[in-house]
């Protein structure tokens, strides 16, 4: 179900089936090192992830770089809540739980994992700090949103002081492992609980609630009540989560539209502009939170 990767059902001599996630034809390998990595910390974490067989990488314009891995027993949980739409309350909740084991494992450096380093066998964010992390590219997404008046300067000039200004809730000495992505597409389940976590692309070391961030965005956010309290059942709720929360909440929208704004340029769909009205929707209500407007 990628959009961006060629995922096919391979077989092993063995006769056992396998994943092969491709990336494009002519381009880098970016990430497969450090997905193995992270599949195999979640599965010594007792999480169910999938393992690497085989990495290849792109040796010319006219190759693939590509990876083979585990094909894991369950039904990808949006097709699952299409088919048994009462069930959702029990699977986000479910989703929630694991999201917050997931959350429980500490590693080195904030931000994305560097794949050199991967390749090597060490896991470590590229950036020494959460706040540096978090603001990473801000100016260009606040620059690009006002290009394409989706907000104004004096906007984006408030939006850039809140990060600045609520520095001290980005303070954190050690990162844990984030997912970055966990949602119904990147998850299996045997309706009784997640038995399969994929698409470990976009996992970052950062702070916990960030995960909480995403997943906020992709549905109603009525739709995180239930998440949330599966989330909690594992770990305590901090005392500053709502003002974090928030936080984190409006970066990732910001940077979700910007990525939208530019897929839209070349793939003007109706599915990509309901998903900007969307973020447009989580960045009013961030704007409320934080008084950029009334």
């Amino acid at each position: 179900m990628g959009g961006i990767n060629s995922n096919r059902i391979g077989r092993l001599k063995s006769g056992k089936e396998v994943i092969v996630r491709c990336h494009p034809m002519g381009v880098k390998n970016g990430y497969f090192y450090v997905e193995s990595l992270v599949a195999q910390l979640l599965i010594d974490n007792n999480l169910p992830s999938y393992k690497t067989y085989a990495i290849h990488e792109c040796e010319n314009e006219h190759d693939c770089a590509f990876q083979v891995i585990e094909k894991l027993n369950g039904i990808n949980v949006e097709l699952f809540l299409k088919q048994n739409p009462k069930m959702e309350e029990k699977i986000v909740y479910e989703m929630g739980k694991t999201a917050a084991k997931i959350n429980q494992i500490e590693v080195e450096g904030f931000g994305p994992f560097n794949n050199d380093l991967a390749k090597r066998g060490k896991l470590k964010g590229i950036f020494n700090s959460l706040y540096k992390s978090v603001v990473a590219g801000l100016d260009y997404d606040l620059n690009l949103l006002v290009r394409y008046n989706i907000i104004t300067k004096q906007e984006a000039k408030s939006y850039k002081k809140i990060f600045s200004t609520n520095k001290v809730l980005l303070q954190r000495e050690k990162a844990v492992l984030v997912h970055n992505d966990f949602i119904d597409w990147n998850s299996l389940t045997d309706g009784k609980a997640i038995n399969g976590i994929l698409d470990l692309d976009e996992c970052v070391a950062s702070d916990p609630i960030s995960e909480i961030a995403c997943f906020s965005l992709f549905f109603n956010i009525d739709r995180l009540d239930n998440y949330l309290k599966g989330y909690f059942s594992v770990v305590e709720k901090p005392v500053n989560f709502e003002q974090k929360f928030q936080l984190l909440r409006l970066r990732y929208t910001l940077s979700k539209m910007t990525l939208r704004l530019k897929k839209f340029t070349y793939e003007p769909s109706e599915d990509i502009k309901f998903k900007i009205e969307v973020a447009k929707n989580h960045l009013n209500d961030c704007s409320k939170f934080f008084g950029v407007i009334d």
